[in-house]
């Protein structure tokens, strides 16, 4: 995730609501801010550990890997 939050992980218990569209299906997902890295931009990337069961997730997957696919062409 990137934004030009500093949301301060060592400082705050944070909870993030991640919503989205892939391939004509909607995502919602809770999440957890694992680390942050600061950009180039006065920005920050974060990786999120999303609470997801397992059948989500492989379709989530899956529908990641159609997108790169024809993405690529």
């Amino acid at each position: 995730m990137y934004t030009k939050y500093d949301l301060s992980l060592k400082k705050y218990n944070i909870k993030i609501d991640i919503m989205f569209q892939l391939i004509g299906r909607s995502f919602s997902f809770s999440g957890t801010p694992v680390w942050q890295i600061e950009g180039h931009d006065s920005g920050y990337y974060y990786g999120i550990d999303l609470d997801i069961d397992d059948h989500t997730q492989k379709d989530l997957i899956e529908r990641i890997k159609q997108h790169s696919a024809s993405s690529s062409k």
